[in-house]
């Protein structure tokens, strides 16, 4: 695959989209989770009928991804993989070629996912923004609902330059048919019943040529 047609993976957020980030390496795995949750059936047989599904069963979607500072000069991560920017970073520390920024910042632009944000609408409670994971055709769109962060190497002045960070979100996965204002409403939560279509019967999903 050339450099050009390279897709990464990006978080965008759809409360304020100078908060989108694109990943620096593509994660290698992502794992999807759906729970559903049966309801007893009101027949009269012995099972007492079908089981009433829950339409509105949240997804979960965790990744683990790669922040890397360690390495400098004219050596050029942004198509490397994960593996192989660690190993460009071992043998660029071994020849001095080194990069004096900190990961703190990149590490930053994931962490504030978990933190609550004040809606503009009046009297609105507060809560976490609303991102979507978008990678080619694959969209989840829900809130960040845990993150971890293991610092793996520092330079001799302690500035932390490269780290694993492992993020669950709970929402929507295939959120194509989902907007911000529906998702908000509850479209898909447990007990609506109102599936994953627009209320207005429209199609809310949101434009992916908006991201690029």
């Amino acid at each position: 695959m050339k450099a050009k047609d390279l897709v990464k993976a990006r978080l965008w957020c759809l409360d304020n989209d100078a908060w989108s980030v694109e990943f620096q390496f593509n994660p290698s795995t992502l794992s999807l989770s759906r729970e559903m949750d049966p309801g007893e059936g009101d027949g009269d047989g012995a099972f007492g009928g079908p089981p009433e599904w829950d339409s509105g069963a949240r997804d979960t979607l965790s990744f683990e991804l790669l922040v890397d500072t360690s390495v400098g000069g004219e050596i050029d991560l942004a198509d490397a993989t994960a593996f192989e920017a660690a190993m460009l970073s071992a043998i660029s520390s071994l020849f001095g070629s080194e990069n004096e920024d900190s990961i703190l910042p990149l590490v930053h632009d994931f962490y504030r996912f978990t933190l609550p944000i004040t809606p503009a609408a009046e009297n609105a409670p507060q809560r976490p923004p609303v991102v979507a994971f978008v990678w080619e055709e694959f969209e989840f769109m829900g809130f960040v609902s845990s993150f971890d962060c293991d610092f793996k190497l520092f330079d001799h002045n302690g500035r932390a330059k490269r780290a694993e960070i492992t993020i669950e979100m709970e929402g929507r996965a295939f959120s194509g048919g989902i907007d911000l204002e529906d998702f908000l409403a509850g479209a898909y939560n447990p007990g609506s019943g109102s599936g994953t279509g627009s209320r207005s019967g429209e199609d809310g999903r949101f434009d992916l040529a908006d991201l690029a």
